[in-house]
C-alpha cells in the first residue's frame, strides 16, 4: 500500500468539469490528510506501525507534499518524502500520475477521501480523513 500512497504523491490529469464543479472539488481537497483505514481485498487490516504520522498537503495551486514514515530503532521516522500537482477529473474524482502509473482518488464527503491504486480492485484501498 505504500506504493498507493507514493502515488497518491504526485499529480492529476484533468479530464472534465465545469468551472463552478472544479472550484467547489478543487477546494474540498485542499489542507492536510492523513491516513486512517487501509482495505486490502474487502477486508480491512492494520496499518503498519508508523503509517498513521503518514499525511499528504494539498494546496490551492494544484501542487501536493506527502511524507511517510517508518519505524527505525523504535522511534518513527520520515522515510520518503514526494511532492507533485493534481487535477480534477469530474464530480468528487481526481487521478494522480505517478511516472506512468496512475492512482484513483474520490472525495466521499468534505472530510475523507478513498485513495484506489486499480480502479478495477475497488475492494483494495486507502481511507484519508482532512485534519
Amino acid at each position: 500500500m505504500k506504493k498507493i500512497i507514493l502515488l497518491f504523491a504526485f499529480s492529476l490529469t484533468f479530464l472534465s468539469c465545469s468551472s463552478s464543479d472544479e472550484d467547489i472539488s478543487d477546494n474540498s481537497l485542499i489542507g492536510t490528510w492523513k491516513i486512517s483505514e487501509e482495505y486490502l481485498n474487502g477486508e480491512k487490516t492494520q496499518l503498519r506501525e508508523c503509517q498513521e504520522n503518514d499525511f499528504t498537503d494539498f494546496f490551492s495551486n494544484n501542487t501536493f507534499k506527502a511524507t511517510f514514515y517508518e519505524k527505525v530503532d523504535n522511534e518513527c521516522i520520515t522515510n520518503d518524502d514526494s511532492s507533485g500537482t493534481w487535477k480534477h477529473v469530474s464530480g468528487e474524482e481526481y487521478n494522480i500520475i505517478v511516472g506512468d502509473k496512475k492512482v484513483w482518488l474520490t472525495l466521499l464527503d468534505n472530510t475523507t477521501f478513498k485513495l484506489f491504486e486499480d480502479k478495477n480492485k475497488v475492494n483494495s484501498y486507502e481511507i484519508w480523513e482532512l485534519q
